[in-house]
């Protein structure tokens, strides 16, 4: 069947190869990305463990974890554990916890009608170098609704057509978080927060509300060699060399290419869970669906 043409559902590329592993367990989750693993504690892992969570991490993309126990100390090695070569990011927009800048909580009060992440975004994609990963750690957790949209661009890439990748080829795109957090901005979406104590964040002055960085459209992921996209609905507002008007054609069609539901996998939290993802080949939106109860999510960036 199609829809003016197009195909409504497209035949996943991507083989997954069949692995096991002696020191956790991985059982994948859909069919484009996504892996819950088990027999893990993230606050006493050893380096046996550390090593295969990496294997999986490069094939399935976004892992997650149920009944983990994280403080922010033991949150923060975790992520110096797992990338040793890295260091946990501290936002340069919003402000971390008192005595761990590199660890936000991210909270909703109950009734607050938005929600940090609404849209389709790859973290800090307006950074000249943009988030590694991100490992969130839920501590307080609705009794449902506020899952988390994840999306594989590696997939997206996989079903462009040929002509469509020999023309993003080489171009390059813009992103700026000036429209996301920049309060003065009336033509942003839902991702602009005017009031801080309707966040449960708070935002510092930073020269990335004004700047704007470039990024191939067609990145290599440096690890799996494997192509993929590089724009998102969140930052990215358009090409270098053409206009906004001309760009928002395109742009649109690479998004809801992005957010192909074959694509993707919805992640229902519970207390104590934990998500982590490779941010150079996926995307994540936090979906905005119930207010009537509190959340608050742990955050830590590489």
């Amino acid at each position: 069947m199609s829809y003016h043409g197009r195909p409504l559902m497209r035949p996943f590329k991507r083989a997954f190869a069949s692995r096991s592993y002696s020191h956790i367990k991985v059982q994948p989750v859909a069919g484009a990305l996504g892996g819950l693993v088990s027999g893990v504690r993230l606050d006493k892992i050893v380096p046996e463990q550390i090593a295969e969570l990496r294997e999986a991490f490069l094939d399935r993309n976004v892992l997650f974890f149920r009944d983990q126990s994280l403080s922010p100390s033991q949150h923060v090695d975790f992520a110096k554990n797992f990338m040793p070569d890295l260091e946990p990011t501290v936002h340069p927009i919003a402000k971390g916890i008192d005595g761990f800048p590199e660890v936000m909580h991210v909270v909703r009060e109950c009734g607050e009608e938005t929600t940090f992440g609404e849209t389709w975004h790859s973290d800090l994609s307006f950074m000249k170098k943009p988030s590694f990963g991100c490992i969130l750690f839920g501590k307080e957790i609705p009794p449902y609704g506020n899952d988390t949209l994840f999306a594989s661009v590696y997939a997206a890439y996989d079903g462009l057509s040929d002509g469509l990748k020999k023309t993003l080829e080489g171009m390059k795109a813009i992103h700026t978080a000036a429209r996301a957090f920049n309060p003065s901005d009336n033509s942003n979406r839902a991702d602009r927060f005017d009031d801080t104590k309707k966040t449960g964040l708070q935002y510092q002055k930073s020269e990335y509300l004004t700047a704007s960085t470039t990024h191939p459209v067609i990145r290599t992921h440096p690890d799996t060699k494997k192509k993929l996209i590089f724009v998102n609905q969140m930052f990215t507002i358009g090409f270098e060399g053409w206009t906004e008007e001309e760009s928002k054609p395109l742009l649109d069609y690479l998004f809801a290419e992005i957010q192909r539901p074959e694509y993707q996998y919805r992640f229902r939290w519970e207390t104590n869970s934990v998500a982590m993802w490779d941010n150079r080949c996926t995307q994540h939106l936090a979906v905005n669906d119930e207010c009537r109860f509190r959340r608050v999510i742990q955050r830590v960036c590489l």
